[in-house]
C-alpha cells in the first residue's frame, strides 16, 4: 500500500500546486498624463528668450549707400561693407559714429535704442543714409 500512497501524495501535491499557480497578467501602461497647478505669485518667472536679433548688411559703393534706408529692431545690427573702388566713411549727424571704411572693409554698430539715426559719408558727402529703429 505504500505505493498506493505515494502516488495520491503525488497527485495531491500537483493539484494544489496547480492552483496555487496564477497566470501572469502584463501590468497596464503606466498612465503619463501628469497634472501641474500652480497657485501663488508668479510674477518672478521669467519668460522665454526674445528671437536672435538680426544683422542687416548695407553695401558702401562708390556711387551709394544699398540701401539707403534699414528700418529693423532694437538690438539689431546693421554690417556695411566697402564694395567701392575707394575707403568711405560711417559718420552719424549725432556723432554717435564716425569711422573710416577702407576697400572691402567692414564696420558694424548694433542700435540699442529706438529712433531716427542719419548717417553719411565725410570723405564723399553727396552719399547719405539713413536707419529707423522701433
Amino acid at each position: 500500500m505504500s505505493k498506493i500512497w505515494i502516488v495520491l501524495v503525488a497527485i495531491v501535491v500537483l493539484v494544489v500546486a496547480g492552483c496555487a499557480v496564477q497566470p501572469m497578467v502584463p501590468a497596464s501602461p503606466a498612465d503619463n498624463t501628469v497634472i501641474l497647478r500652480v497657485s501663488g505669485d508668479l510674477s518672478g518667472l521669467t519668460s522665454p528668450p526674445e528671437a536672435a536679433n538680426n544683422i542687416y548688411q548695407v553695401a558702401v559703393t562708390d556711387d551709394e549707400f544699398s540701401p539707403a534706408t534699414v528700418e529693423l529692431n532694437v538690438g539689431d545690427t546693421i554690417e556695411w561693407l566697402n564694395e567701392g573702388n575707394e575707403t568711405h566713411s560711417i559718420s552719424f549727424y549725432d556723432g554717435a559714429m564716425d569711422e573710416k571704411l577702407p576697400r572691402q572693409a567692414t564696420l558694424t554698430h548694433t542700435f540699442t535704442e529706438a529712433g531716427e539715426f542719419y548717417y553719411y559719408d565725410q570723405l564723399h558727402p553727396r552719399l547719405r543714409g539713413s536707419v529707423i529703429v522701433s
